[in-house]
């Protein structure tokens, strides 16, 4: 499950970057962005049940922001989103 964790977590701060980067552009969608990877980064040191569950909740929120982005910024592909998933 350690394995998992680490993953899921590099994962997060790659978007964190991703937001930082995208701040001054998107500043509502990055903070949230950016509260998503903090709460999964502290996630990490929960137990495993918890850690599931906020997780998961923070990938959802991950795609949903990276489809808004896509959307808003008329360059939505559909075959990045499907292997984002």
């Amino acid at each position: 499950m350690i394995v998992i964790k680490i993953i899921i977590c590099l994962y997060a701060l790659l978007m964190l970057l991703a937001a930082i980067q995208d701040f001054k552009n998107n500043k509502i969608s990055s903070m949230l962005i950016i509260t998503t990877t903090l709460v999964i980064i502290v996630s990490f040191f929960l137990p495993t049940g918890l850690f599931q569950v906020l997780s998961v909740a923070g990938l959802i929120i991950f795609q949903i922001m990276a489809i808004y982005h896509g959307l808003a910024h008329h360059n939505f592909h559909l075959v990045h989103h499907m292997i984002r998933l």
